[in-house]
């Protein structure tokens, strides 16, 4: 590298004004592109079967941020979760006194959930990607001695559990920033988790979209998931970018069959 500077330098004041201005110029393009490709990789960089994972730190805040296919999926300052969505996630587990309670996270992410939990709750995480827990322990911070982890599909996982046996589920399951498996939006999913819960137990979903159904992925997902469970709380839990945000739904598994109250005052309870 320092020869190769020393030879562009010698060249440059050798060369004519207009070459140096060109040479210049070209320079100027190749460093910032080059600082633009680090910053969206980012440190530790490792590239398993499901995605490209690295780390890149804020040294203003000292934030560490987890990257997967080059976008945020997690992040903590000192080991404790700094994702918005989260702390939207832990308010509502207090606003519902959720307590002493086995929570179950479909998507590993950067493992930080029960990071910021007040509740002792138990948590256990479930992710595709087997290499991922060690990534995190080596490189993020996780501190996992007191969860379970498991590798294996979310809906692959569901599947095995007795029915009416979970607490609560989160559904946090993203391959990129925006990228959510097709399996794990659908209908028969959702009925899937349903058959699973306890009675009163409760669903969370972690949501990318337009929070307004300004599209017809989010209009068409609040249909799906309210088809299956009616009853859900929806809550904007980041900010919005490029016409996307956050959006969290918690929906409250009742044996409740729901009425519509119609003109004819006979339907009324």
């Amino acid at each position: 590298m320092i020869v190769f500077l020393g030879l562009t330098t010698a060249f440059l004041v050798t060369a004519s004004k207009r070459i140096r201005i060109t040479c210049l110029f070209s320079l100027a393009i190749s460093y910032f592109f080059i600082i633009h490709i680090y910053e969206k990789i980012g440190e530790n960089f490792t590239s398993t079967a499901y995605s490209d994972i690295s780390l890149r730190k804020d040294q203003k805040t000292s934030e560490s941020i987890m990257l997967a296919n080059g976008l945020i999926m997690s992040s903590h300052v000192n080991g404790v979760n700094s994702a918005e969505y989260l702390n939207t996630f832990h308010a509502t587990l207090l606003e519902n006194n959720i307590l002493d309670h086995d929570i179950f996270i479909m998507g590993g992410g950067g493992f930080m959930a029960h990071t910021i939990d007040k509740s002792n709750n138990r948590y256990t995480y479930v992710d595709i990607d087997p290499t991922l827990k060690a990534w995190a322990v080596d490189n993020f911070s996780a501190q996992l001695d007191d969860v379970e982890i498991y590798a294996d599909d979310a809906r692959s996982f569901i599947i095995n559990q007795p029915d009416a046996s979970m607490d609560l589920i989160l559904v946090d399951t993203y391959s990129s920033r925006f990228d959510t498996p097709a399996h794990l939006v659908t209908q028969e999913f959702y009925q899937l988790i349903k058959a699973k819960l306890k009675p009163n137990g409760y669903l969370a979903i972690n949501t990318i979209g337009n929070d307004a159904f300004g599209s017809d992925y989010s209009a068409n997902l609040h249909v799906t998931i309210t088809s299956v469970f009616p009853f859900c709380q929806t809550k904007k839990s980041s900010k919005t970018y490029n016409g996307v945000s956050n959006v969290q739904y918690f929906c409250y598994n009742l044996d409740r069959v729901p009425t519509i109250y119609t003109d004819n005052k006979n339907n009324a309870p």
